[in-house]
């Protein structure tokens, strides 16, 4: 279910920021309208008014950060110069959004560690972002096989994400 664009109020804005929040603390699964409108400071019919449904709410978190996410690397790329002062500013932007946006890799990994029905809401916002990789790659590097713009993605995804996951524990380790 993909929701229309509408101007946010106050308290919508306080919705998605409550249940980003709570996502992430408790995993998808483990969090109720009730929950996200008590954190938000508002009453549940507020929730489903806004959003209509739980999964709705995650579709527009989710979709909210890919976006952002896919329209810096797209504006960066698009600045004029060598193909690899152009890839090296794409993954400057990409590691920069996941260092402001440290919500986002969790929320993706536990839903993707879960098994939970939400990998078709993942799926339909990461494709414009795969796209993306493959389309600035292209005739750079092979389009399919182990060195694809595809397993590029992956690699530097995963590179990034895991970096961000564990830096609450190593943060503290390492000082």
């Amino acid at each position: 279910m993909t929701l229309p664009k509408k101007p946010l109020n106050a308290a919508a804005k306080r919705i998605l920021a409550a249940a980003d929040e709570l996502f992430c603390e408790r995993g998808y699964d483990a969090v109720s309208m009730q929950d996200i409108a008590q954190r938000a400071e508002v009453k549940k019919a507020a929730v489903f008014y806004h959003f209509q449904s739980k999964t709705g709410l995650f579709e527009r978190i989710l979709h909210s950060y890919y976006e952002a996410h896919l329209s810096l690397m797209k504006d960066v790329a698009a600045v004029e110069g060598p193909v690899r002062e152009r890839l090296h500013r794409v993954l400057d932007v990409y590691m920069d959004f996941m260092e402001t946006h440290q919500r986002y890799p969790r929320l993706v990994q536990q839903q993707l560690a879960a098994g939970t029905g939400q990998h078709d809401v993942i799926l339909r916002s990461l494709e414009p972002l795969l796209d993306f990789t493959s389309e600035i790659l292209d005739g750079l590097i092979p389009e399919d096989g182990p060195t694809s713009a595809r397993q590029l993605h992956l690699s530097i995804s995963a590179l990034v994400t895991q970096y961000h996951l564990y830096s609450p524990v190593l943060g503290p380790l390492w000082g």
